[in-house]
């Protein structure tokens, strides 16, 4: 498997590291993870696209979900200039055109997929929203926000990738909780 060059890899996560919430570096390791266990001979661009899916969030000013007219339009326009933004720094590191190319594309689809390596990342992007992201959603959006997103990410992945996500600790405890809330009302 070829690895993702130490100078670019240091790049993009410093970029993470600028997260407004200060989880988008620990979500991009863990997605680049669960694509490694998806893919276990993942090429670099699916390995870069992995690490750096969502590195416009860390980039001022960033796009926010209200701002758009449908949940699809933002996320449409989050990847587009993820994509941008990735595009300059792999230029800047002297990557050849064809891996920027094809990581661009990559960072393009992560929200919808449309090819079995652009699949593959959706998938491993939901896994690790239910394995890194979900406790901090919760907090962030509250249990009706984090329903939305829940049903979302999980009904977007593979069959494969939802046996993964039913098997985390994180979503086990967040359906029982909700199940809790569900029981508890009048």
């Amino acid at each position: 498997m070829t690895m993702i060059p130490i100078a670019l890899k240091t790049e993009i996560l410093n970029i993470l590291d600028k997260s407004e919430h200060g989880r988008e570096r620990s979500h991009a390791k863990n997605t680049l993870f669960w694509l490694k266990k998806l893919r276990p001979s993942a090429s670099m661009a699916l390995q870069i696209a992995a690490l750096a899916h969502d590195i416009e969030r860390c980039v001022l000013p960033r796009f926010m979900d209200k701002d758009f007219e449908s949940h699809a339009e933002y996320k449409k326009a989050h990847s587009e200039k993820g994509a941008m933004i990735l595009e300059e720094i792999m230029k800047h590191h002297d990557m050849k055109e064809k891996i920027i190319i094809e990581t661009t594309n990559l960072v393009r689809l992560h929200e919808v997929g449309g090819n079995l390596d652009a699949d593959i990342l959706m998938d491993a992007d939901s896994i690790s929203f239910f394995d890194n992201n979900l406790d901090f959603y919760i907090s962030y959006k509250g249990f009706a926000g984090a329903i939305k997103q829940v049903d979302y990410k999980f009904q977007r992945c593979s069959p494969r990738a939802q046996k993964y996500i039913v098997n985390l600790k994180m979503y086990k405890s967040f359906k029982k909780q909700i199940g809790q809330i569900k029981t508890d009302e009048p």
